[in-house]
């Protein structure tokens, strides 16, 4: 196909993109939307801005598709480069997802006691929050600024508080504004309160690791078999590539290549939520 009859078509899907990229009313944008917000809360709570970042690349994995058949790579190879793409796209986000969520819970530890300082030394709950706030970095400046910004909108401190825990998904944290709204309600020792719960989640995470070292052999043997069968696949396809290519070009061959997908993927999932159980 010549250049003046698939670029114009390059040229609409690109700017189909822009607009449903910028369009907030679409129902597609909306369903999007809410999977990115479901699955990478912590990355768009504190880079706000990567939601649009986000939709413009899901958007133009279609793009490469059409680009990769039109300049004559073959429905295959436009299927695996968007698919590979997308694969490395949402490993690349879960991972970035993951970290935050751990430097949270490392930082939470850490600046405990350094807001139970600050109640020692005749702070109120609020002002020692506000405190806290200035030295701590992300992610932890943002879930503390962002219980503080409620507080400052005229809303009770538990009301913030609950409301920020709700959006972290923080068990460790949920403790801490526990004993934190109880203390603030009810009165009671606070600083020992809250010294003694950064004690009691630096012990959890240290058998946390301890759990994840000793299973970490596992989790290699999950990578292992994730990986073999397309490592098998391409040594075939390079041995005799017509063979393999009869895979993609007919029904049987796309329903074994299903049927062993399926088989990889349950394992996979099988084997992590029984490793999971333990850390």
């Amino acid at each position: 196909m010549s250049f003046l009859i698939w670029a114009p078509l390059v040229f609409i899907a690109a700017a189909l993109i822009v607009y449903l990229a910028g369009s907030s009313r679409s129902r597609f944008g909306d369903g999007l939307a809410g999977f990115f917000e479901k699955n990478y809360s912590w990355l768009l709570w504190i880079h706000p801005r990567m939601m649009k970042s986000l939709f413009i690349m899901t958007l133009a994995l279609p793009l490469v598709f059409v680009l990769i058949v039109l300049m004559g790579g073959g429905v295959f190879y436009g299927l695996l480069t968007s698919l590979s793409a997308a694969a490395i796209g949402l490993f690349v986000l879960a991972k970035k997802e993951k970290r935050l969520k751990e430097q949270f819970e490392d930082q939470l530890i850490m600046y405990l006691p350094s807001l139970a300082n600050g109640i020692k030394a005749g702070l109120g709950l609020p002002q020692a929050l506000e405190g806290l706030m200035k030295e701590a970095p992300e992610p932890l400046y943002s879930v503390i600024s962002s219980a503080i910004s409620a507080y400052k909108l005229r809303r009770t401190l538990a009301e913030a508080m609950f409301d920020v825990q709700r959006k972290t998904q923080s068990k460790n944290f949920g403790l801490v504004v526990e004993a934190l709204v109880i203390c603030e309600e009810r009165g009671g020792p606070l600083p020992q309160i809250l010294i003694r719960i950064a004690a009691a989640l630096s012990e959890l995470r240290r058998l946390r690791e301890k759990i994840r070292t000793s299973t970490s052999g596992p989790r290699l043997s999950i990578r292992v078999m994730l990986v073999t069968p397309i490592f098998m696949l391409l040594v075939l396809w390079g041995a005799d590539p017509q063979s393999i290519e009869i895979l993609f070009n007919t029904a049987f061959g796309w329903a074994i290549l299903s049927i062993v997908i399926a088989l990889v993927f349950v394992a996979v999932c099988w084997a992590r939520s029984i490793l999971n159980q333990y850390v």
